[in-house]
């Protein structure tokens, strides 16, 4: 936006999440090389990255925030409908 420094507050922050772009894009590329799009490798590991960090046995990648509550909520046993 032309605006936005106008504003205190920033609500774009991509050119600081992909300062690293060039690293970024040679991973995509890899994966899009690969056909490895769904639980594949690419998947695999980044399953097994993110539960090393979070010092746990498993870590699970879903497909959207929905997913992650959906899973979240039956790992807990909440079968009924959520209002």
């Amino acid at each position: 936006y032309d605006s936005d420094k106008e504003y205190p507050i920033n609500h774009n922050y991509l050119s600081d999440q992909f300062s690293d772009k060039k690293l970024i894009l040679e991973k995509i590329e890899e994966v899009v090389n690969q056909n490895d799009f769904t639980l594949g490798k690419a998947v695999d590991e980044v399953e097994e990255m993110i539960a090393r960090e979070a010092e746990t046995k498993y870590a699970i990648g879903v497909g959207s925030g929905t997913d992650a509550l959906l899973l979240s909520l039956k790992a807990i046993g909440i079968k009924d409908e959520v209002l």
